[in-house]
């Protein structure tokens, strides 16, 4: 009788599994990317706002670059000395360790830094492979649900708020409390 459960073989399929499914997102990205990028260059006004934004010698070249990256940060960090950037610098200040920590031990199989222990010995690179890719997938799934929960909240809420106009010959137990469940979300 053959053996299912292969570590080693489900580490390889994991890790190519995630790997296809990581090139998935970023092709679709690209594709859209792609797609916008082909009606914003048909259109000629457009194309004249580039020509005018980009034609300029080095000089011009680097400030504009300081320019847009300036701006950018602006547009992340919000206004100097305040609430939202302090919130994002501490969220990258608390995020950051944790990031190296992943991928010191995705790469180099180093889970204990600093002596605390974090992740297990894994020896075998295609089964730490595979676990990073479904602890990167949870945590991208978990952070879409976080920023997502009114859209959430309100799908859940229409599923329940369908069903409040039920047939006058369900007046049931199970018929109210369905209702009520309803009402309470």
């Amino acid at each position: 009788m053959t053996q299912i459960w292969n570590a080693e073989l489900w580490g390889i399929i994991g890790g190519i599994a995630g790997t296809l499914g990581l090139l998935a997102l970023v092709q679709a990205w690209w594709h859209r990317r792609e797609d916008n990028l082909r009606s914003d260059i048909s259109s000629a006004p457009y194309r004249a706002k580039l020509i005018q934004r980009y034609d300029c010698d080095k000089a011009d070249r680097d400030y504009i670059s300081l320019r847009l990256l300036l701006d950018w940060a602006d547009r992340f960090y919000g206004p100097s000395l305040s609430y939202q950037a302090l919130n994002r610098c501490l969220s990258l200040a608390f995020v950051y360790p944790l990031v190296a920590a992943f991928f010191a031990w995705l790469v180099f199989n180093s889970g204990s830094p600093g002596g605390l222990e974090l992740f297990r010995d894994i020896p075998v690179w295609h089964e730490r492979l595979w676990r990073g890719a479904v602890l990167f997938a949870t945590i991208v799934v978990t952070g879409l649900m976080i920023t997502n929960v009114p859209k959430i909240h309100r799908g859940i809420a229409g599923l329940f708020n369908k069903n409040k106009d039920a047939p006058p010959q369900s007046h049931g137990f199970l018929a109210k409390a369905w209702l009520w469940g309803g009402e309470t979300l």
